[in-house]
């Protein structure tokens, strides 16, 4: 599996005071997602960085080096993730609604991903990449790259309920 790089005291440090925040648990994560759904501000959550492995793999499937990036999950995004795509009419749209437990896979989703691809242009015309993992549901996680910040921005995240397969070892 993938890693993603940890923060160095340094690069905490220098964080410190701003509108960053490093998330060192999964309470940091969740603590952060509390804050977003009442603060109305515009911070950011970083979850690490992309590692070497991981910078290779996404080079080698999309072409795109976004090595020692920063995984980056803004305040604003969390809204919309969960005005967007936790209620009960997801199942209409054949989804599941995201919960906030749902943030705590981001990480894994990104290092672990089964499948990634580039899958439009923002209107600054930065890449749009789609990163997909099955766990228990199917996880869609869609982010653009910002090179200014050298980030990997998460926009939004939504996730359908997993098929079972009536094929191979299901079918015997």
């Amino acid at each position: 599996m993938s890693k993603l790089y940890r923060y160095s005291e340094k690069e905490i440090n220098n964080f410190r005071g701003g509108k960053v925040t490093i998330a060192n648990n999964q309470k940091d994560i969740i603590k952060f997602i509390s804050k977003s759904k009442i603060e109305k501000d515009n911070s950011k959550l970083y979850l690490g960085k992309i590692g070497d492995e991981l910078a290779q793999r996404i080079k080698k499937d999309i072409n795109i080096d976004i090595q020692n990036y920063n995984i980056s999950l803004k305040s604003d995004s969390v809204r919309h993730i969960l005005n967007r795509h936790s209620s009960n009419n997801e199942f209409l749209k054949g989804q599941v609604p995201i919960v906030d437990e749902d943030f705590k896979l981001i990480s894994k989703i990104i290092s672990n991903y089964d499948k990634i691809r580039v899958t439009g242009l923002t209107k600054q015309n930065k890449p749009i990449i789609t990163v997909e993992k099955l766990i228990n549901n199917k996880y869609y996680l869609v982010n653009y790259i910002s090179n200014k910040n050298h980030t990997f921005e998460i926009k939004t995240m939504y996730k359908h309920k997993k098929k079972n397969s009536v094929t191979g070892d299901n079918a015997k």
